[in-house]
């Protein structure tokens, strides 16, 4: 059932943004996800899915690139089989191997946090600020879920790290950012090397069982103008691969 709902929502957003000369791809791994991340934004800011700090991962990426410039939009997940707690209350979650010393696993909030198995974790969603609030960020978050449950089909629910400040933040579009979850809890509090200032982290959860029933190819309706048209257009070329 998944695969064949993400063939059909693969089907209805690639024919819009192709009408747009954009087009969305599959990748393996994270590292080219890294690469993009770093060129696009000066820094990686999701050390979960850098592999220069973790043993082993199972992982992929997603892109849109637009035909004159480049990368506009990027997202990851990566599958962690079995037991997600202990990856969280040891800090694999972030730092596996080469965790930058200011990092402290005691800094998190593990009393609070639900028993999960089997957890495809969602993070590295970007969209160039010339197409925010057009859907593509909506309509690629959902390919991100289904491809996950294609590709991993005993996963039994999705979660993704959201900072404090961003629970009562709103889209472009008018949407909040938790909307899409079912529940959180906090996770981790203290200093985080990747934004260079003390966070507060909320794990948010959702079921697998719930993208399935959400799931909707009719319903992607991306509102994606000309790039070429933007006034700030030029200034994104950088994301050119």
């Amino acid at each position: 059932m998944s695969q064949q709902l993400l063939t059909q929502c693969y089907r209805v957003v690639e024919s819009q943004l192709n009408d747009a000369d954009m087009s969305l791809t599959v990748g393996f791994g994270t590292r080219a996800w890294c690469d993009a991340t770093r060129r696009l934004r000066g820094r990686v800011s999701a050390p979960t899915f850098e592999p220069e700090f973790h043993r082993e991962m199972t992982a992929y990426h997603l892109r849109i690139d637009h035909a004159s410039y480049g990368i506009v939009a990027l997202a990851a997940c990566r599958r962690f089989a079995g037991e997600f707690l202990p990856a969280v209350q040891s800090g694999a979650l972030w730092y596996e191997i080469n965790a930058p010393a200011e990092f402290m696993t005691c800094n998190i909030l593990s009393d609070e946090l639900p028993e999960l198995r089997n957890v495809a974790f969602l993070g590295g969603l970007w969209v160039s600020p010339v197409l925010q609030g057009c859907g593509i960020g909506g309509a690629l978050s959902m390919i991100n879920k289904l491809t996950a449950l294609a590709r991993w089909p005993e996963t039994t629910c999705f979660t993704a790290t959201i900072r404090e400040q961003n629970f009562a933040k709103v889209s472009a579009a008018g949407r909040s950012y938790l909307k899409e979850y079912e529940a959180s809890a906090p996770l981790w509090r203290g200093y985080y090397p990747p934004t260079e200032n003390i966070e507060m982290l909320h794990l948010a959860t959702l079921g697998a069982e719930v993208i399935l029933a959400r799931a909707n190819p009719t319903g992607f309706r991306l509102s994606v103008q000309s790039v070429e048209s933007s006034p700030d257009a030029s200034r994104y070329a950088h994301g050119r691969a």
